[in-house]
């Protein structure tokens, strides 16, 4: 029954709209005809007006887009450390914008100069600049220095050089604070507007034509300004038609215009609805995670902010990605960058906000009630999910996260400062050993600070040479001969006094001291070997080498220059990096066995290095951990994993040193068990050069006695 009224309303309804219908197509012909020769060209210069107004929109779209393109490569902390390091070479993240320079979709050249303007890195169209090109960059910032000087933030507009127009923008890269003190440098980001860079523009409005031309008054252009105001082009598109021709076109076209009116109407507003939207979701996303970007986490808490909320914000760095990218390319790094996304997008919390800042920074804001609990309990998760290795293409990775939590009212703290508070605390998380979240304290702001002043003070004791070298021996288990020391840094600071190795190792891992450091290891043991014959001499291998591109080239420089022979060396490396990245540690294991230098996996037994994994890294000895030497004592299970690791190695022809051994009674266990070489107090602490020396003179004697 239901049915059948609904189906008797319709025909009524089709009824009236039907005669509504027709009325209203006469009297729309008969008006539109009356007032169209008056309105069509009111109508017209509308419609001009509209284009102009759309023309100059679309401009500054190119100049914004091409402003925040520069603004967000000059905040990357990964970009102001490169920059300022003048570590610029082809094989660095720089080539990402050479490729999308050759594109040419959102820039056709970048430059990098100095505050006197002087260029030290360019390209333009995929190549390095031509002489030519330099000047024309040198020349334009020369013209428009007066609108160009004295500004901290990005400036960006249309410039004029030799009669060509391009869209500019300048930002600012600060020194990262291990380089704190230096002069900024600037990123000049150049788009030219060509004519057929001109016709995208006018595609993208619907336009037949749109010329790039000389700057005029006529009513169907837009003006063109240069930073300094001027006028130096126009935008110029066909004019409208004249009134009768309006009309004669029109007219055909009235009455079908009236009865698709409703439909296209309906259709207009959907789609115009979408294409907001999509508009809105381009602005605020990041394209490559599909997560929020700066400036969706930027709106957010202007949001929040604007109802006086307490929000929790939680600031993410992946740990090791940079050595990822560095090593397997950029397809890696962006594969890598999705996983991490999905990762920290996965909580089903309808008031979280999953954000990509750019490069391997993300970014997590909670709202509404309970956010504490709410951002650590997610802050645990991700710390899980990262633990796991993850499996891109052929290679197995493992990139763990740095967290920084803080909870802040908004009607006291703004944005800025929320954003500060979590940073400082994700750089507590990473000298806490990283793989960890850490809630901010104003007590962080002191160890940051004192943290940057120990940077300041151990590269000025590198030069003043403050430190010094101890060796600890290490002896074979059958009858106690040296065979091998290990080379560990001390530092006695003129001002600190002595600063434990555990605390200055760190940070110049961190700020990339750790280079010099290690020449300055090799010099000093050069110096202290002459009388020790063949004895080997281990060196430790820290994550800094690890994402260190060039860690061959350079550790081959120095031997070179300390004069100490390839077989005579062993570098050690923890399993935690050898965990980290496989294929990695792989590769430099076949690099220095090239060189003649051998790898030993330190620390084994503290991580979860399966016993089979040992094959895959070329290491030819292996190192016990001293906390399972220690507990095998005691522990059926410990004496149990120790001996497989034993055979294991033995069967694959390395090495087994047991380290840590401090008691009789654990040397004799370890040479029962199999070990070759024993390595802790037992056989004394660290000594000098000079104390080393005379123990191998004294070695020496006895074997001759005996």
């Amino acid at each position: 029954m239901w049915g059948a009224i609904q189906k008797r309303n319709k025909l009524a309804f089709d009824k009236r709209w039907t005669a509504l219908f027709i009325v209203t197509i006469g009297l729309y012909i008969a008006i539109v005809g009356l007032a169209i020769t008056t309105t069509a060209q009111h109508s017209s210069d509308l419609a001009t007006d509209r284009t102009r107004q759309s023309v100059e929109i679309a401009l500054r779209n190119t100049i914004d887009d091409l402003a925040s393109r520069a603004q967000d490569f000059s905040q990357s902390a990964n970009v102001a450390s490169i920059v300022h390091s003048k570590s610029l070479t082809k094989d660095n993240p720089f080539t990402q914008l050479r490729e999308q320079s050759a594109q040419g979709r959102w820039f056709t050249g970048v430059a990098l100069v100095d505050s006197d303007w002087n260029q030290i890195f360019a390209i333009s169209r995929g190549v390095s600049s031509t002489q030519d090109e330099r000047l024309r960059l040198q020349n334009l910032l020369k013209t428009y220095k007066s609108a160009l000087s004295g500004s901290r933030e990005t400036v960006s507009g249309y410039v004029s050089s030799e009669g060509q127009i391009y869209a500019f923008a300048k930002s600012r890269i600060d020194p990262p604070s291990a380089l704190a003190g230096k002069d900024p440098i600037f990123a000049v980001f150049t788009k030219q507007i060509s004519q057929q860079e001109m016709s995208k523009i006018g595609s993208g409005l619907q336009l037949p034509t749109l010329d790039l031309v000389p700057a005029s008054d006529s009513a169907n252009s837009a003006k063109i300004f240069d930073l300094l105001k001027k006028p130096i082009a126009a935008a110029k598109w066909p004019t409208s038609v004249s009134r009768w021709e309006a009309l004669l076109r029109i007219l055909p076209w009235l009455s079908l215009l009236m009865a698709v009116n409703v439909a296209l109407t309906g259709h207009l507003i959907r789609t115009g609805v979408r294409r907001v939207i999509d508009l809105g979701t381009q602005a605020n996303f990041d394209a490559l995670s599909g997560l929020a970007n700066r400036r969706g986490l930027r709106d957010a808490l202007a949001d929040a902010a604007y109802n006086h909320e307490t929000v929790a914000l939680a600031l993410i760095d992946l740990d090791g990605f940079k050595q990822v990218n560095d090593t397997y390319g950029h397809d890696v790094g962006d594969a890598l960058i999705k996983i991490a996304a999905d990762s920290i997008a996965s909580s089903d919390d309808d008031g979280a906000l999953p954000v990509r800042l750019g490069g391997d920074e993300f970014a997590l804001l909670v709202r509404g009630e309970d956010v504490a609990l709410r951002i650590e309990a997610m802050a645990q998760d991700m710390i899980q999910r990262m633990r796991q290795t993850v499996k891109i293409g052929a290679r197995s990775l493992q990139v763990s996260a740095s967290i920084g939590l803080t909870v802040v009212d908004l009607s006291e703290v703004d944005a800025r400062e929320a954003m500060r508070r979590a940073d400082v605390a994700m750089y507590a998380s990473k000298r806490a050993g990283k793989r960890c979240y850490t809630w901010f304290e104003e007590n962080h702001d002191k160890a940051q600070a004192e943290e940057k002043a120990i940077a300041r003070d151990m590269q000025a004791a590198i030069h003043a040479g403050e430190f010094s070298v101890v060796y600890q021996p290490v002896h074979t288990a059958q009858n106690r001969t040296i065979v091998g020391v290990e080379a560990l840094l001390r530092w006695n600071s003129a001002s600190r006094g002595h600063v434990a190795p555990s605390v200055f190792i760190p940070i110049a891992d961190k700020t990339g001291l750790i280079t010099p450091l290690s020449h300055q290891l090799l010099i000093l043991t050069a110096q202290d070997r002459v009388q020790w014959g063949d004895t080997r001499i281990a060196f430790n291998m820290t994550a800094a080498h690890m994402r260190q591109t060039d860690f061959i080239e350079s550790l081959k420089a120095s031997i070179t220059v300390a004069g100490i022979l390839p077989e005579y060396i062993e570098i050690e490396m923890s399993e935690s990096l050898y965990l980290a990245d496989r294929d990695r540690v792989i590769s430099i294991s076949k690099q220095l066995a090239e060189l003649g230098i051998s790898l030993t996996l330190d620390d084994f037994g503290s991580g979860a290095t399966a016993l089979n994994a040992l094959r895959e890294g070329g290491f030819s000895a292996v190192k016990l951990d001293r906390e399972l030497v220690r507990q095998a004592e005691h522990d059926a299970v410990a004496l149990a994993l120790l001996q497989s690791g034993i055979a294991v190695a033995h069967a694959l022809e390395m090495i087994v040193v047991a380290e840590g051994v401090e008691t009789e009674a654990q040397a004799e266990l370890m040479t029962v068990a199999g070990c070759d070489r024993l390595q802790g107090w037992l056989f004394g602490q660290a000594v000098n050069g000079q104390e080393m020396s005379e123990l191998m003179i004294e070695q020496k004697r006895e074997r001759k006695v005996a």
